[in-house]
């Protein structure tokens, strides 16, 4: 009996958390003043370049709500239940990205990893 109302009050608050999360949202759209939609990022070397198209290519399907292109930029292990939310998720939302800048952290042979600050902006209902 104890785990199921653990359970509960578990569920009830991760829910919680998520209502709030989803209603700062919200609000935020309202308190940002975006100046400038496209941001300059200065690239210096040809990886810094390629990043930098993965990143742009990724977040204009996004932004047109093209799931079959997004899901090209992820792992095969993680396309279909991507394709599941995302199908969900731009039922009822239009959010629109922008690469705010990214860094390399690491570059070897045939892998790169780099890390994206990307501004996300609840526009509209779909």
């Amino acid at each position: 009996m104890n785990k199921k109302l653990l359970v509960i009050m578990l569920s009830l608050s991760v829910l919680g958390v998520i209502s709030l999360v989803f209603d700062y949202s919200q609000r935020a759209q309202t308190i940002i003043d975006v100046q400038s939609k496209e941001r300059v990022i200065q690239v210096e070397t040809l990886e810094e370049q390629e990043v930098k198209e993965v990143f742009s290519q990724s977040l204009l399907a996004a932004n047109n709500q093209d799931i079959a292109q997004y899901v090209k930029f992820l792992i095969p292990a993680a396309r279909g239940n991507t394709k599941v939310q995302l199908t969900a998720f731009f039922e009822e939302h239009q959010v629109e990205h922008t690469l705010e800048g990214f860094r390399i952290l690491r570059n070897e042979e045939n892998h790169i990893l780099a890390e994206a600050m990307i501004r996300s902006i609840t526009c509209c209902a779909s």
